[in-house]
Order: C-alpha cells, then sequence, then structure tokens
C-alpha cells in the first residue's frame, strides 16, 4: 500500500537556534544554498506524496506564499496552532483534516541528504511489513557527531532482525543532555515516522487524559508513543542513511559539513 500524505509540523519556535530564529523560521535556514525545507519536500514529493499538510504557527503564514505552485505534483494544506502547546496538540489538530490513513510524520529540522535511498520510501517499506506505527532509528557512534543530536529519542529496543526493532520504552525528554553523554554505539529515534489510525486515536486518549488530570505543559508526542508501547505495538526501522538534526546549532553545521563534503 501506498502512503499519498505527509504532516509536517512547523509550528516551533526554533529556541535551540537562537539568536537566528529570531530574523527567520528554522525550517528556512539555508543548508548550502537551499531552504532545509525545501530538502524535505522534495524529498516527500520524491517518494510520491501528493499531500502534504502543515502547521503552522500564526507568525509563519508565510509557508503559504513559498510553497504554493513550487511542487505542481503536491497539494499543500495550511493548519494554525495558535499557541505552543506541543508537537502532540499538532498532530491533533491535523488529525481533523486527515480522512485516510496511515501518514508520514516528517519533523523538518531532521534532514537527509541521499539521492539513492529515499528516507520516506524506506518507512513506508517498514510499514507495509509490520502494519503498525514506525519511528526512524539511528544509530551514532562518532562522539562528535553525537553531540549534534539531543537524547530525546533514547529508550529501550527490542531487535526483530537486522533493521527492525520493536521499541519497549521511551525515555523522557532532557534539555541538557545529548547522545555524547551515552555509551557509543547509542540507538535513537528520530522525527520520521508512519503513523496509523492507532497513533491518533492514541494522541485523544492522552490529551484527554491530560485535561482530566488538570495536568499543564506542552502535550509532547513523546506520551502518546509511549501510550501505544504500553496497550499495542511500536516498532522503529534502522535508517541505513545519516539523518541531520539541525534544530541545533551543532547538528545544522553537523549536516552543512556533509552537504559540502558530497558537492565537493
Amino acid at each position: 500500500m501506498h502512503i499519498d500524505t505527509a504532516i509536517i509540523p512547523a509550528a516551533g519556535r526554533g529556541t535551540r537556534m537562537k539568536p537566528y530564529t529570531r530574523y527567520y523560521p528554522k525550517e528556512m535556514m539555508p543548508l548550502g544554498d537551499t531552504p532545509a525545507l525545501f530538502y524535505l519536500c522534495e524529498e516527500l514529493a520524491g517518494a510520491g506524496i501528493s499531500r502534504i499538510i502543515m502547521v503552522v504557527s500564526p507568525d509563519k503564514t508565510g509557508f503559504k506564499d513559498i510553497l504554493t505552485g513550487k511542487y505542481p505534483e503536491v497539494s499543500f494544506e495550511f493548519i494554525t496552532q495558535n499557541s505552543p502547546t506541543g508537537l502532540g496538540d499538532a498532530l491533533v489538530l491535523a488529525d481533523d483534516a486527515l480522512s485516510a490513513y496511515p501518514v508520514h510524520l516528517a519533523l523538518p529540522d531532521n534532514i537527509a541528504f541521499s539521492d539513492k535511498q529515499n528516507v520516506t520510501q524506506l518507512l513506508e517499506h517498514a510499514w507495509n511489513s509490520t502494519g503498525q506505527s514506525v519511528r526512524a532509528l539511528i544509530s551514532i557512534d562518532d562522539h562528535r557527531s553525537a553531540k549534534g543530536y539531543s537524547d530525546s529519542g533514547t529508550g529501550t529496543f527490542w531487535k526483530v532482525r537486522d533493521d527492525l526493532y520493536q521499541i519497549l520504552s521511551l525515555k523522557k525528554k532532557s534539555r541538557e543532555k545529548t547522545l555524547a553523554d551515552y555509551s557509543l554505539p547509542v540507538l535513537t529515534a528520530i522525527g520520521r515516522s508512519v503513523l496509523t489510525d492507532g497513533f491518533f486515536q492514541a494522541a485523544k486518549e492522552v490529551r484527554k487524559h491530560m485535561e482530566h488530570t488538570a495536568e499543564s505543559g506542552e502535550f509532547d508526542d513523546r506520551e502518546i508513543f509511549q501510550h501505544l508501547i504500553d496497550h499495542t505495538d511500536l516498532f522503529g526501522y534502522l535508517l541505513p542513511v545519516p539523518v541531520y538534526d539541525i534544530g541545533n546549532r551543532l547538528g545544522y553545521l553537523l549536516a552543512q559539513k556533509a552537504l559540502l563534503a558530497d558537492v565537493m
């Protein structure tokens, strides 16, 4: 089965990239001479994605002018997230516009440059083999590179086969730690996934629980994925290509270095 819809959450404030993001969105930070967002959109279009739903903040409405007509094979839709209430909330908003599942989730600060292996297509193949929600995994074995990734995707993974894992638990986010604080090599989930209807049902249940218990703060995707783990199955697919977290300064520089090495 082919997946034709992707969600790009782009309502974040770019806190980790300040002061640069005071002047323009992190999604438009240049990689080489190309805005980072264009690499992601080209990857999605190359995988046969025909519909992209972008969740944006009120001050990022300019994406509509930038993207409309740029990729003729892709229809863009824009949903406004009025306050920074977290990725989980953004996905619940996007779910209101969905008519079929599964869908791709593609965070715009996770960028791959591979021309030979399309990350979106690889995840679709993994979903077709499991029938469950699948997160992209990467393995980091270099200490310098590890500093360019937060530890938000670490957890406990059970190996099913060489490239497929069952995710048994996910660590709570820590803004202080990077993967360099862990014994290497380290496996981590990143912001690329295939999400089934079960994920969105879990999102609604988690949000309802938060409202019932009067919990405050951001509604993050980690709670939704953990709910899936607790009640059904969540898988991880180990990517054979690097993906860079350009939402932090070192990750952004590592992406620039990789891009320059590829064209030199």
